[in-house]
């Protein structure tokens, strides 16, 4: 198994003549470390959603996140 941040899969998928048209980053680091149960219970919803937007939203921490999801289309 290989794990790419999501900048590289973008410039993999434009080097094989796809054109990205929209990329999403999501389930950071907490996601990562603590089962759904704890990240639901009342107390630490709210910090780790706060958490995460702060990653979101710094550049270099961005490519922390665990899940990808990127559209691209192929002209034929």
């Amino acid at each position: 198994e290989k794990i790419y941040p999501f900048f590289m899969l973008e410039r993999m998928l434009q080097r094989v003549g796809f054109q990205v048209t929209y990329t999403q980053v999501s389930g950071f680091l907490c996601s990562s470390l603590f089962p759904d149960a704890l990240q639901c219970s009342g107390g630490l919803y709210r910090p780790m959603k706060s958490f995460q937007r702060i990653l979101m939203n710094t550049p270099v921490l961005r490519s922390l996140g665990s899940i990808y999801t990127i559209v691209a289309t192929k002209q034929p």
